[in-house]
């Protein structure tokens, strides 16, 4: 055993600590001796064999993040280019029937062998497991905003990369858990209020991308599943709803984008073609719908309406917009895009807002002045509308 002294640093989570401690084994000797050092660190008092298995487990999950499989890879390569041949086609050269209907063809046949594979490759990673039923009858509003799976930066604001989306994703999965259990709550309705995929529309985010669009689409997909699958382990019902962000556009420049080309709508595909076989996992995305920006849903006699939140303004003028497209006035309004949690009210429609998973610490935030932590918000909801609202800190003091 190397003599080292290791202390906790500041703002360190309980996992992080545990991912980096039992990361350094080699060096420090026996998992005893990793026990030792962890236990003195966290006051517990926990066997050797916690803290090995919690490592396995780490290094399981990473490991079914980055796992690359090449046919996925080809496929969805393959249908991207499908789409971008086909926008040409119709936009420029009009061409005849009888061509447009084969390639239509063509993305059928692409899009089904794709499906199948992701469900072939969902029931080996997310096999079902009996879920410990709970009496009461409250439920939990998960939201998922700005992910911004692919972007890296290091900075004295804070730090991101998809190692750490992961983390943060593993500790907001185990808080939501926690807080169903002390609720008494049976159901979990994830909400995906977009920017789950860095992108590439502007030049500074291309160059701080770890990861090219292709790649944060298929990391995006399997830990969204990933994190509705350990939600599933715990709550009888899960629900997934999304909507789209302005950074996972096709087209740069924003003048030129079509509203319903987002690649977050590929990301929520995906993940939920993974945990179809889950008999009580629901993709509700269409049946939530009113259109790739906007969504809503019922809980007991309130109706909570979702958007990413770049196509609207929160005010008097603009919720009376909203409540037009949605066609009745909402009770609650759901979103991020801001990157910061907050909470008010207007003329009676409660508005919850979202923090991000990243934070700040890139350069649009650094040059900015816009300083925010990690975070995500949690409701309970009764029939009678929300009855507690969490905004869970992630990667640091972890208050809510």
């Amino acid at each position: 055993m190397v003599s080292i002294e290791y202390k906790r640093f500041e703002g360190e989570s309980d996992e992080e600590l545990i991912y980096r401690i039992t990361g350094e084994k080699e060096k420090i000797g026996s998992w005893q001796d990793v026990a030792d050092i962890l236990n003195r660190l966290l006051g517990t008092e926990y066997t050797e064999s916690k803290f090995r298995k919690q490592r396995q487990a780490f290094d399981r999950m990473f490991a079914s993040v980055k796992a690359a499989e090449s046919d996925y890879a080809m496929e969805i390569q393959n249908k991207l280019r499908e789409l971008a041949r086909e926008k040409i086609k119709y936009q420029d050269e009009r061409r005849a029937w009888n061509a447009q209907n084969y390639a239509a063809a063509r993305i059928d046949e692409t899009m089904e062998r794709i499906e199948a594979g992701l469900r072939d490759a969902g029931r080996i990673n997310f096999p079902e497991v009996k879920v410990t039923q709970n009496d009461g009858s409250k439920e939990i509003v998960c939201l998922l905003a700005d992910l911004h799976i692919g972007q890296c930066f290091s900075s004295v604001f804070g730090e991101y990369d998809v190692d750490i989306a992961a983390i943060r994703l593993l500790e907001y999965s185990s808080r939501v858990k926690e807080i169903g259990k002390r609720h008494g709550a049976r159901v979990v309705r994830v909400v995906s209020v977009g920017d789950q995929i860095s992108g590439n529309i502007h030049s500074a985010i291309v160059a701080a991308n770890q990861e090219n669009v292709i790649e944060q689409v298929k990391i995006a997909s399997r830990l969204i599943a990933w994190f509705c699958n350990e939600l599933y382990k715990t709550f009888e019902e899960v629900y997934f709803y999304d909507v789209f962000g302005n950074h996972s556009r096709i087209t740069p420049n924003k003048k030129d984008a079509i509203k319903d080309e987002r690649l977050d709508d590929l990301v929520g595909w995906s993940a939920c073609q993974m945990l179809a076989h889950l008999p009580n996992f629901h993709d509700e995305r269409k049946a939530a719908r009113l259109d790739s920006t906007l969504g809503k849903f019922q809980i007991g006699r309130k109706t909570y309406c979702f958007i990413h939140g770049d196509m609207d303004t929160i005010s008097r003028d603009g919720i009376n917009r909203l409540s037009a497209a949605c066609k009745t006035k909402p009770d609650y309004i759901l979103l991020g895009h801001n990157h910061t949690p907050e909470m008010h009210e207007i003329d009676g429609v409660q508005v919850f807002q979202s923090g991000s998973l990243p934070g700040s610490g890139d350069d649009f935030t650094m040059a900015h002045r816009l300083i925010s932590k990690p975070s995500q918000t949690v409701l309970v909801c009764g029939d009678e509308g929300v009855e507690c609202c969490y905004n869970i800190a992630l990667g640091g003091d972890g208050h809510e």
